[in-house]
């Protein structure tokens, strides 16, 4: 709502400054006029209207100035739509009188929905890379009734294309070993996956099942500080996102999760100050937060879902993290006989 108000005040601008362009100007011809047929208009009626002609450019380039850079950004982010040699073109279903919805499609008399809206609480996610993304099979774009007039000429002025290119979008099969159809639409983060309704249950417990993971080549993912070019930022301090691959004994991270899944004896660790310190302090080789935490990342075999899981280093002791705000951290212990494994194995490099 600012944006359109804020819009609506640029073309009030704009128009305004017209008016006071084609006003000042017809001052400005009326004066030369007057002068040429040999009466001598006072210099003030000249002076004035220039300062407004001056004035009202100024003002008409400002809206003028903004329309073009908010072109070019769009513009410039613009990518070219590839179309399937099918040639199908699917529509988003219409949910009102001009708009439409992005989380179900069908296709070839199936409904497919959004996969990962409707899993929830569940243990996996998904994260896969346009490697394993096959042919396009489709084009899927806004049903032409949802747009109007306003829209298409908004759309126009702000990028330069139509909304009927905009919103075109790709149909891609994503690959896999195990008779899923699952499709991923160009545009959207690759967790906007989609699946046929009915088997979506089927999916869901594939991707639930921890024996389809490789659970021993895993990923452990955590920050540090630096004093070079950085990941990001924290405490005016550029930090360092380091990734690499360990081999986990059999058994373990299933073990971990378990943990995880039974929610039992849960406890409420208070950060130490001497952490804050260190997370303040921002030296490099610190770990952000000042504690370590580190995240384990076992894929599914066909590289399409993972599981994680936090584990966390205070005051000699590790655990599983759950939450964590500012001033604690909220996990589970790890039992005594794998402690001393998770702390050599995981944490060994501090």
């Amino acid at each position: 709502m600012g944006a359109v108000f804020f819009m609506l005040f640029m073309a009030v601008v704009f128009f305004s400054a017209v008016i006071l362009i084609i006003t000042s100007a017809v001052l400005i011809i009326l004066w030369h006029v007057r002068k040429r047929r040999g009466k001598t208009p006072k210099k003030r009626w000249l002076v004035i209207p220039v300062s407004f002609l001056v004035i009202g450019v100024i003002a008409a380039l400002l809206p003028v100035g903004y329309i073009g850079f908010l072109r070019k950004v769009n513009s410039a982010n613009q990518k070219p739509v590839v179309y399937a040699a099918s040639g199908i073109t699917l529509y988003w279903p219409v949910t009102g009188k001009y708009s439409s919805t992005n989380t179900r499609f069908e296709m070839d008399g199936a409904g497919y929905v959004n996969f990962i809206q409707n899993i929830s609480g569940e243990p996996f996610f998904l994260d896969y890379s346009e490697d394993i993304l096959g042919e396009p099979v489709a084009n899927i774009k806004n049903d032409p009734s949802t747009s109007n007039p306003f829209n298409e000429w908004m759309t126009w002025l702000l990028t330069g294309s139509t909304s009927d290119k905009l919103n075109t979008r790709t149909v891609y099969t994503v690959v896999n070993d195990h008779g899923f159809h699952l499709y991923h639409i160009s545009g959207l983060s690759s967790t906007n996956t989609f699946c046929p309704e009915e088997q979506i249950d089927a999916i869901k417990a594939y991707y639930n099942d921890i024996t389809n993971y490789d659970t021993q080549n895993v990923k452990i993912k955590y920050s540090v500080y630096t004093d070079s070019k950085g990941s990001g930022m924290r405490h005016n301090t550029p930090y360092l996102n380091v990734e690499k691959e360990i081999l986990l004994a059999d058994g373990v991270f299933a073990e971990l999760s378990q943990i995880l899944e039974y929610k039992q004896n849960e406890v409420q660790i208070t950060i130490p100050d001497s952490y804050k310190k260190l997370d303040e302090a921002a030296s490099p080789g610190t770990p952000v937060f000042g504690y370590d935490e580190r995240r384990l990342y076992a894929y599914s075999a066909d590289r399409i879902a993972y599981r994680y899981i936090v584990l966390v280093f205070i005051e000699n002791r590790a655990y599983i993290e759950t939450r964590s705000s500012s001033d604690y951290i909220a996990g589970y212990p790890l039992p005594d006989e794998m402690h001393q494994y998770i702390i050599n194995t995981v944490f060994g490099d501090r």
